[in-house]
């Protein structure tokens, strides 16, 4: 990754984060005690997602997001190689408590519903067009090959 290709990676934590903020005031709307259990399980699965995947990646040195990777070098290292299916599934299911907490006071919203989506998804294109494409992570379920990778995957 070179600084100029970093921005998409910094620009894309930040829509994803705008998210989170978006569905905490969704929650605080109707209960200060629910937001603040977010915040917490938002913290949780950030912590989750940084130790779990993002300290066992092989380019975390040049994480394209800028932000995860010495992040996780702080929680400590792990060994480079495969994700497991349990890391796999960790990882998922912190996303998914994430992003997913907010819904059902989202539905409710419309506007902030819109102000949640547009954002991640957002996000979620410029991360699969723009920072995938120069990761050198091989074992990444979401690695495109067009970088050289650190290492060879795993045969499949």
């Amino acid at each position: 990754m070179t600084e100029r290709s970093r921005a998409p990676g910094i620009v894309s934590l930040v829509l994803a984060l705008g998210a989170v903020a978006v569905g905490g005031a969704a929650i605080f709307r109707a209960s200060a005690l629910c937001a603040a259990a977010y915040a917490a399980v938002v913290a949780a699965a950030a912590v989750v997602v940084l130790k779990v995947y993002c300290a066992k990646c092989p380019a975390s040195e040049r994480c394209g997001h800028v932000l995860p990777g010495p992040a996780a070098r702080l929680l400590g290292r792990r060994p480079s190689g495969p994700y497991s299916k349990a890391e796999l599934a960790a990882t998922g299911i912190a996303l998914a408590a994430m992003f997913g907490s907010p819904q059902i006071w989202l539905w409710r919203a419309p506007v902030l519903e819109a102000a949640f989506w547009v954002p991640l998804i957002a996000a979620i294109i410029l991360i699969r067009r723009r920072v995938c494409p120069g990761c050198d992570n091989a074992f990444c379920p979401a690695h495109r090959g067009n970088a050289t990778p650190l290492t060879t995957p795993p045969p499949r």
